[in-house]
Order: C-alpha cells, then sequence, then structure tokens
C-alpha cells in the first residue's frame, strides 16, 4: 500500500474510477489543462507508476475525462428539457423543448466552466 498525506494508507478496489473522480476534480477546477495523471495519482495516494497501469498517459485520461464531461453536459441539458412543459401544437412544444435543451447547454457551461471546457478539448496525440 502506498501512503498518502496525512499517514493514511491507500487502498482502493477500482484505482481506474479514484483517477477518473481525481481527473474530473482537476478539470472541474481549472479546466483540461489541470489534468494531470500524475496530479491524479498525487490525489488518491498511489505512485505515478501505479496510475499507469490504468492509462498510458495523460491523453488517455484526457480521452476519458472528456467523454465524462460530455455525458454530464447531456445531463444538464435533459435535465432541462425535462422540466419544460409540453404543449399541444407540435412546433411550439419542438420550440419550447429546444430553448429547454440550449438553457441547459449554456447553464452547464456558465455553472462548470472547468468541465465545459474538457468537454470539448482535443488531446494531443502522443509522440
Amino acid at each position: 500500500m502506498a501512503a498518502i498525506s496525512g499517514g493514511k494508507t491507500y487502498h482502493h478496489g477500482d484505482l481506474r474510477n479514484a483517477l477518473i473522480c481525481a481527473a474530473v476534480g482537476l478539470a472541474t477546477e481549472g479546466g483540461p489543462e489541470r489534468v494531470v495523471l500524475r496530479e491524479a495519482a498525487r490525489r488518491v495516494g498511489v505512485s505515478p507508476t501505479a496510475a499507469y497501469r490504468h492509462f498510458d498517459g495523460r491523453g488517455e485520461l484526457l480521452r476519458t475525462v472528456r467523454a465524462h464531461a460530455q455525458r454530464m453536459l447531456a445531463d444538464s441539458m435533459e435535465r432541462a428539457a425535462a422540466r419544460e412543459p409540453g404543449a399541444d401544437d407540435p412546433v411550439l412544444a419542438a420550440e419550447r423543448r429546444l430553448a429547454a435543451l440550449c438553457r441547459g447547454y449554456v447553464g452547464f457551461a456558465v455553472e462548470q466552466p472547468g468541465l465545459y471546457r474538457a468537454a470539448f478539448c482535443l488531446p494531443r496525440p502522443a509522440g
């Protein structure tokens, strides 16, 4: 077991998900630029070597964070659309749903700017 700060020991049954959670936290704090495999490893209390057993590098971790952020964005849009009352007129109903989806999109961007940027980042290819 690797030691983490504060004298505690680290043991986790699912290190990959722990690293993803840490990386999502990094993206939340500072966008995709903050997502670094070494820092995610430090946050969960393992060595970078242990982290590299689950991700081949920053690019793979960032792609995973991007997918997570995109799911969160889609969820935000769907929640906003679900709150929108229906209408008898199908055109009006479509307009309302589209407006609600847009509110969910913009709301996510405003409330979660780091994750919003991560949702659309393009990691550089390795090499």
